[in-house]
């Protein structure tokens, strides 16, 4: 959801888009900002170019999974 807004984010409206409390989501990104992942100023919230790589890896091997399921469903019909 950062990623393709390609800026900034307001913590709440993660909180509100993930359907989790904004305490839950501040911890949260905070274990992120500690790691590097994720640059907070405020309320707002950034990735990081370390952020940035993480987040293509894991929607790649998402989008791969899902081919995959789609695939072996197709296949089974």
């Amino acid at each position: 959801m950062i990623r393709r807004l390609r800026g900034s984010y307001r913590n709440v409206n993660i909180a509100e888009r993930l359907g989790r409390s904004k305490p839950s989501v501040t911890k949260a990104l905070s274990n992120l900002a500690a790691t590097g992942l994720v640059q907070m100023s405020g309320h707002d919230v950034r990735l990081t170019e370390e952020g940035e790589r993480v987040a293509s890896a894991t929607l790649e091997r998402h989008r791969f999974f899902e081919r995959l399921l789609v695939e072996t469903a197709s296949a089974e019909a």
